[in-house]
């Protein structure tokens, strides 16, 4: 059921209240966790993963950052690309805490 939540606000839409499911997933991810704290730990499947930023690298230092690390290698090496609004930070906006941004999905 990944993204199952996700999906319902990465885009700005007027057939449902986001408003109101923003407050709704606001209180069964934030403030009654036992759902997510489950969901995070208790399960094989990763519901994300952690990517170099490549630029932040030191030069002077020998590190190898393999090709599963780097974004650079995954958005090169999709075969698609979809741009959507950040679920958590359209979610924060309706409740009147966050800014904006954009999500890139590979």
């Amino acid at each position: 059921m990944a993204g199952f939540f996700e999906f319902s606000m990465m885009r700005i839409r007027n057939d449902v209240d986001q408003k109101l499911l923003a407050e709704l997933f606001y209180e069964y991810l934030n403030v009654e966790e036992d759902f997510i704290k489950d969901l995070f730990t208790n399960c094989e499947t990763k519901l994300g993963r952690t990517f170099v930023n490549e630029p932040a690298l030191d030069k002077g230092i020998n590190l190898t950052v393999l090709d599963y690390e780097k974004a650079s290698e995954v958005i090169k090496t999709a075969s698609h690309i979809g741009v959507g609004i950040c679920y958590c930070r359209h979610k924060m906006e309706h409740l009147g805490k966050a800014a904006m941004h954009l999500w890139i999905f590979v």
